[in-house]
């Protein structure tokens, strides 16, 4: 059975047990008694209305009744005016309450006043008015918002003087009609009856955290309740406060004494109430409010950013949720940018549930070029994070055409559009960027990935260098780009990223589990010399123009950032600074090393996807500039290296390849000269081209790793010193680091064998231990794993 109709279940046998799900209050409806007729809180600008604030006051009944204005009190906004008593008025009698200074702007009017010296000022923000007799109690309300206003210049009238002042039973004035009046007797609209009966189903009380609790009743009431009403939640009384006719809010301190939290559904009780139309009784409700988990595993499976106005099924934007955990979790309380659900509609495992604006309000929006969300927990924790843009897309043609994006119920899924499912490329790291403050001094790093983060499985990692190896540490998505993840590194780390120093950086899901490794090293300011950047490969011509692209390397003797890196097709000597297109944000920091390349284009998944020997260096850019198929020229510069131009790069349709070769979808590289050559493997955009450290092996020399009485043994034979080689022994499969060891850097060659006690000094027990070796230097690099079984001690 759903939550939902357990709920209902719920609160029918609470019906059928107590007999007072609906307790009768009191019948008020009285046959006699001022109530507020009409307001005119904004009398600009004048449209024939008096160009003055009043509230009009209708005295109810039939002749010969007759009755005063004894007692009465006006109040709003914190504010009580009392009223003269006067002469004993005939049913059916008017009197307009006005400021005593404006008394001109009635001159004409054949209407009874009572002018005060004292005039607190009608919001036209909305508010309360309500009419008080001399005890206190009040007798009639009239509310409003700013929106009933429609500019101003119009007074709110009450429809038929029998019901209430709320939103059903007012209109603004118009020219023909009494400005003070009700609009007549036997005004009411017809439609369902008032009562009650469905306010208190299971979705219409939304617990909004700790202590808070929304009830929206489904209609409008008479705004007299605001005052009558009285809230309890498992016995104890709790603040009751109106944020419209139709929805009010119970918040309380402390906890429960009726009901312990996780024992049942504490009663929550809310009266005396009572609906709009005339003759509407007066009622107690109650309902059982079961408190569930507020967080879990939360999966977006389906989203609409860009909906065609005209298309009857997707006329509105959307997002679908998949609850993963194996308990309900609800909603109720999330902050959704400032949002909030309307009902109350807990996620199920595995069952989809749509939310979109008529479900949130205010709807935070789906931009059609990209975004995120995060949404929050009430207690300030994560409850679900999303990211979408057009490159979420399995083409270029199917953005902006009101498609959803689709993705699996589950963590480091790719969306693709519905109906065209594609191959998830494996989670890569495309990039890094070096942080710095306003002084320009190095203060962290990023990891730009092939994924907006917040739809990843929690990554973690350590840096390595020559001698040292860090702990391992969970990424963090903070970064300023849905694809960053921000590195935490402490002062040695910091201090030793400056070129021509360089850090290695791992990650992985875990230690078990490294899935690669970027080498780090951020540029000195100022630079140490001319930056050379250069147009390396680039396809101009595909047969669709989502599949250009413009590989850059960085052919400088040190780290560039590429932050705010431009281009420009406009072939003249000096473009004028609109030619510019940028391709990478200034406040993104993007670094290439020496030999590194970039590729940059639409979507890397629409330039990338389609070619095998593509690698993860790509870069999407927002701005895209198609390339023309015929001739074209290309530059590039770099603002933050000054405003000349660091490379061009023509071609033309008349450029021919060997036999194998075709113009459509085919790239072309660039030598060590000026000229093109079409690339052997069609095209390769963001492939590694960079100066990588070979493996020591290839050089000659290595790391072995052997058994030596059961034991592991380490040797290893360097062609140069300054090599940093670490040795790392884990328990397998618990994944407890047991001993690491590091030779001095002065040392070529060397053997170094385990004697089967732990860091602390403590003997290990019998079991399989993981040998994850390291070595890097100036000249080469490696990794080795070897799992052998140790005897141990005390086995």
């Amino acid at each position: 059975m759903s939550r939902i109709g357990a709920g209902l279940q719920v609160a029918m046998g609470v019906l059928l047990w107590t007999g007072c799900c609906l307790e009768l209050w009191g019948q008020r409806t009285a046959s006699m008694g001022w109530v507020i007729s009409a307001v005119h809180p904004d009398p600009t600008p004048s449209l024939g209305a008096p160009d003055a604030e009043f509230v009009a006051l209708h005295l109810l009944g039939a002749p010969p009744d007759s009755l005063s204005l004894a007692g009465m009190r006006l109040a709003w906004n914190g504010h009580e005016r009392g009223l003269e008593a006067g002469p004993r008025r005939p049913a059916g009698r008017t009197v307009v309450v006005h400021r005593r200074s404006d008394s001109a702007a009635f001159s004409g009017w054949s209407i009874e006043r009572l002018a005060l010296d004292s005039w607190p000022a009608l919001v036209n923000g909305g508010t309360v008015i309500e009419l008080r007799d001399s005890t206190g109690e009040v007798l009639d309300a009239f509310s409003y918002a700013e929106s009933d206003l429609e500019g101003g210049g119009r007074p709110l009238l009450r429809r038929d003087p029998r019901g209430c002042g709320a939103h059903p039973n007012r209109l603004p004035w118009t020219t023909g009609m009494s400005p003070f009046k009700p609009t007549g007797e036997g005004a009411w609209p017809s439609g369902p009856s008032d009562a009650l009966d469905q306010a208190e189903v299971f979705e219409r009380v939304l617990p909004r955290g700790p202590g808070r609790l929304e009830w929206r009743l489904g209609m409008a009431l008479d705004p007299v309740s605001r005052a009558t009403a009285k809230g309890h939640i498992g016995g104890e009384e709790t603040e009751v406060t109106w944020a419209s006719d139709s929805a009010v809010t119970l918040s309380w301190a402390g906890r429960l004494s009726e009901m312990p939290p996780g024992e049942g559904a504490p009663v929550v009780r809310l009266g005396p109430l009572r609906g709009c139309r005339p003759g509407a009784e007066w009622k107690q409700l109650r309902h059982p409010c079961e408190r569930l988990r507020g967080q879990g595993a939360i999966e977006p499976v389906r989203l609409l950013a860009d909906p065609w106005a005209g298309d009857p099924e997707h006329a509105a934007e959307f997002v679908e949720l998949v609850n993963t955990s194996n308990h309900d979790v609800d909603p109720s309380a999330w902050d959704w940018d400032g949002g909030s659900t309307m009902r109350r509609r807990p996620l199920e495992p595995g069952i989809p549930i749509r939310f979109s604006a008529a479900d949130v309000q205010p709807w935070p929006g789906l931009r059609n070029g990209g975004g995120s969300w995060t949404v929050w927990a009430a207690w300030g924790a994560k409850a679900m994070s999303l990211s979408w843009g057009p490159c979420g897309h399995s083409q270029r043609a199917m953005a902006g055409q009101g498609l959803p994006l689709v993705r699996e119920a589950r963590r480091d899924a790719a969306w693709h559009t519905e109906g065209h499912p594609v191959q998830d490329p494996p989670v890569s790291v495309a990039g890094y960027g070096c942080l710095r403050d306003w002084t320009g001094e190095l203060t962290g790093v990023v990891l730009h990935t092939n994924r907006p983060v917040s739809l990843m499985v929690p990554r973690w990692a350590r840096w390595t260098s020559a001698a040292v190896q860090s702990e391992w540490r969970p990424l963090m998505a903070a970064g300023k780009r849905p694809h960053e993840w921000e590195v935490a590194i402490n002062e040695p780390v910091l201090d030793g990223l400056q070129w021509p120093s360089a850090w290695t950086l791992e990650w992985g899901k875990d230690s078990l589990n490294p899935e690669g490794q970027v080498s780090v090293s951020c540029p000195r300011i100022p630079l140490p010399g001319p930056v050379q950047l250069r147009v390396d490969e680039i396809l101009w011509h595909a047969t669709d123009t989502a599949g250009e692209f413009v590989e850059v390397v960085n052919r400088s003797d040190f780290p560039v950032d590429l932050s705010g890196l431009q281009a420009t097709l406009v072939d003249v000597d000096t473009p004028f600074p609109s030619d510019w297109r940028t391709w990478v944000d200034p406040l993104t920091s993007l670094v290439l090393l020496p030999g590194e390349a970039m590729a940059f284009g639409e979507c890397p998944r629409w330039f990338a996807g389609p070619h095998p020997a593509a690698g993860p260096r790509t870069w999407a850019v927002e701005s895209w500039l198609s390339l023309p198929n015929t001739a074209g020229t290309m530059r590039i510069r770099l603002p933050s290296a000054g405003l000349a131009v660091l490379d061009s790069l023509g071609w033309t349709s008349d450029v021919e390849g060997p036999w194998w070769w075709r113009a459509e979808d085919w790239a072309w590289g660039r030598g060590d000269g000026a000229g093109l050559y079409p690339m052997p493997n069609r095209a390769s955009p963001g492939s590694p081209n960079g100066l990588d450290v070979p493996s020591c092996d290839e050089k000659g020399g290595g790391v072995d790793v052997v058994e030596v009485g059961g034991w592991p043994a380490v040797s290893w034979s360097l062609d140069a010193a300054g090599h940093g080689l670490s040795v790392g022994l884990v328990s397998w499969p618990e994944g407890r680091l047991l001993r690491t060891y590091t030779p001095p850097p002065e040392t070529t060659a060397g053997r170094w064998v385990w004697n089967g006690l732990d860091g602390l000094g403590q003997p290990v027990r019998p079991g399989q231990v993981l040998v994850d070796v390291h070595w890097r230097g100036a000249s080469c690099a490696g990794r080795k794993r070897h799992r052998i079984r140790v005897p141990g001690y005390g086995g």
